[in-house]
């Protein structure tokens, strides 16, 4: 294939429901925006292997120039909710931040620090958004060494702040007991945000005062992916009563933060959604239950768990016009998976 221009022209052509970052961009010295984050992220979904020329040699510079990355109009505003009027103001400003983007890997333990630009060009035009990453960070772009975050792109893009978004890669590093945040130090903390100079000192003095990094930066981020990820529960720390964290003194003075929490087994939470969803029953508007009968139907996938029963196919038979009055379709290749789904759902009853 051509390994020097990846066009995205639909959303489908993303590779999963998830990107992955590696674990020194996880956890570099990096600042950016809401938008920033998003426009990052929808490059980092479209990454695959296969676009760049991987020598064998790791250490070897790559024999070929970094991929470019395209993404028209339509992707850019669906993946960024934002009506195609709006898109060049939208992401104007962002852009150029992302295109003079440095970033800070960093290992304090051996007294080393690189910085490296993370794209060679971000440009846009007649509708379209090029990316051209840095391949000096080609390991980091494909996580090739010291593992990755897997970060669900739904919730990534629901968060709405820099600092839950920026928390919420650093959660998804260890899932399912597979291992375990380290305690941050202030500093690291204050590094990992993005809330340092190109000095090294902070943008604002109020963030040197414990309390007012905390109130401001740790528990808004904290609260705001406990609204929007139901696969985290953070715990409450049974010394302090504060949500997801605690604490590590040195004397009087705080220095380290642990971050509580644990990611919900996904079968838990499949038996915790079906149990609602029977709890619910008839209670529900039949209207928004024929929908999501709808949805099931049309992804139909024989003996799965959550298929729908009688009772609800027989709802949504109730409601077509409803759902066609809505622009949904019944079309022969539906109507087909509809009748094995009320066979299936009959041989349970």
């Amino acid at each position: 294939m051509n390994t020097n221009l990846v066009k995205t022209d639909r959303i489908g052509q993303l590779t999963s429901d998830f990107f992955r970052q590696a674990h020194r961009l996880v956890f570099s010295q990096l600042s950016m925006s809401p938008v920033e984050h998003d426009i990052f992220a929808l490059l980092l979904s479209r990454l695959d292997k296969e676009h760049w020329s991987v020598p064998e040699d790791s250490n070897t510079k790559p024999s070929v120039l970094s991929p470019h990355y395209s993404f028209t109009s339509n992707v850019l505003c669906e993946w960024l909710k934002v009506d195609n009027r709006s898109l060049y103001n939208v992401i104007k400003e962002p852009a150029k931040r992302l295109s003079e983007k440095i970033i800070g890997l960093q290992e304090p333990n051996k007294r080393k620090f690189i910085y490296r630009s993370l794209f060679k060009q971000v440009s846009y035009e007649e509708g379209i958004l090029t990316i051209v990453p840095n391949d000096l960070l080609m390991n980091e772009y494909l996580c090739l060494s010291q593992g990755h975050s897997q970060i669900y792109n739904d919730t990534f893009k629901a968060l709405e702040t820099d600092y839950a978004k920026r928390l919420y890669t650093a959660l998804c590093r260890f899932k399912y007991g597979q291992g375990k945040l380290n305690p941050f130090s202030l500093e690291e903390l204050h590094a990992f945000f993005g809330l340092l100079d190109e000095k090294g000192n902070l943008i604002k003095k109020t963030y040197a005062r414990t309390n007012s990094f905390i109130e401001r930066i740790i528990s808004p981020a904290i609260r705001e992916i406990e609204s929007k990820e139901h696969r985290i529960k953070f715990i409450v720390d049974e010394k302090t009563q504060n949500l997801g964290w605690s604490y590590k003194k040195q004397g009087r003075k705080i220095t380290h933060i642990e971050f509580l929490f644990y990611w919900v087994d996904p079968v838990l939470i499949d038996a915790a959604e079906k149990k609602e969803r029977a709890k619910l029953g008839n209670e529900r508007n039949p209207i928004d239950l024929a929908k999501e009968t709808w949805a099931v139907v049309e992804s139909f996938e024989a003996n799965s768990d959550g298929n729908p029963s009688v009772e609800e196919l027989n709802n949504l038979t109730a409601n077509i016009s409803a759902l066609i009055q809505a622009g949904y379709k019944f079309e022969a290749d539906f109507m087909m998976k509809f009748s094995i789904a009320m066979n299936e759902a009959r041989l349970r009853s």
